[in-house]
């Protein structure tokens, strides 16, 4: 639980325009309430868009919801506060229907999050590779450990390849135990080499959502492992060709 102010906002194009939305019907809500109060109540328009912004200002808590965790509005801290320092000079008349209004805009853009997360989950499939590697034209590879043989990334063929990607099950327990059973068995006085699982890493790609993504290559060139900011998925292809191992990039 917690106290917030937050639209959950995710900086992508669908729930830029969902947020955008939200806004609109919420100024919308306000312009009307304001045409049908009479015109000796009306407060301001100045002090009605701090109304509205302090009642904004809840007790919320975090709950999940199509994989995300999205912030529901359960106190209305603000509408209680504005109550508190007007009730006593007869104002609160006058602002109590707005300072409502800005805290039922919580659930307002509640919803708008939640409609950009449904539009987003099925534009952007959550787990197929496509969506995490949607532009390629402009990778690179990078090698980030000393076991990474020279090797030379063909972005025509790997656009070709990525459809031959399938997800498997990454055992990372298991890729653990064997990099620990490697430096088990490394010399007495610490000379020889770990073989990485994943020695290279690939930039200059983009996600279809516009999310930041970072993209590991497994060392036979036929495994990718894509890590977001909220998950880990593991491909393998059996056909992939896209690295030319034993190359030095000029």
């Amino acid at each position: 639980m917690d106290f917030s102010f937050d639209f959950n906002m995710d900086w992508n194009l669908i729930n830029s325009l969902t947020t955008i939305v939200a806004w609109l019907i919420l100024g919308f809500v306000i312009f009307r309430t304001y045409q049908k109060q009479d015109e000796e109540e009306r407060p301001k328009l100045i002090k009605i868009f701090f109304i509205v912004m302090f009642g904004l200002f809840s007790f919320s808590i975090n709950l999940p919801a199509f994989g995300e965790l999205v912030s529901v509005a359960v106190l209305p801290i603000g509408v209680w506060l504005t109550l508190a320092f007007t009730e006593k000079s007869g104002r609160w008349q006058n602002y109590r229907k707005y300072s409502w209004i800005g805290f039922l805009a919580n659930y307002l853009f509640l919803a708008g999050t939640l409609v950009g997360i449904f539009i987003s989950s099925v534009i952007y499939p959550e787990g197929e590779i496509e969506t995490y590697l949607d532009e390629v034209s402009e990778a690179e590879l990078i090698a980030i450990h000393p076991s990474a043989t020279e090797g030379v990334l063909n972005a025509e063929q790997f656009q070709e390849d990525i459809s031959s990607f399938e997800p498997e099950y990454a055992d990372i327990i298991k890729w653990f135990d064997d990099a620990m059973v490697q430096k088990q068995s490394l010399e007495p006085d610490g000379t020889g080499q770990i073989e990485e699982k994943f020695p290279y890493i690939i930039i200059g790609t983009e996600s279809k959502e516009g999310k930041r993504v970072q993209v590991y290559l497994e060392a036979d060139g036929k495994g990718l492992l894509v890590t977001t900011d909220e998950h880990q998925y593991y491909y393998r292809s059996p056909s992939a060709t896209f690295l030319t191992k034993g190359v030095d990039e000029e």
